[in-house]
């Protein structure tokens, strides 16, 4: 199953890094991706928002760096 996880999220990186460099914000790459927010968003106040994440690897890819 860590197998997977991390799977997942090398491919999440892949793909936010493909929708960056076409030139789309973190908005639309957040939509692009996560087309359903799921009730955990709301009941979090937004904690638990994908558009942390895909911030998060934006900003990472800003900085220099690169997925594996």
């Amino acid at each position: 199953m860590m197998k997977q996880k991390l799977d997942y999220l090398e491919n999440l990186y892949g793909e936010v890094e493909r929708l960056y460099e076409q030139g789309l914000s973190i908005e639309e790459i957040d939509k692009s991706i996560f087309r359903k927010k799921y009730p955990i968003t709301f009941i979090s106040e937004g904690e638990w928002d994908s558009l942390h994440m895909v911030s998060s690897i934006v900003s990472d890819l800003k900085h220099g760096a690169r997925h594996p």
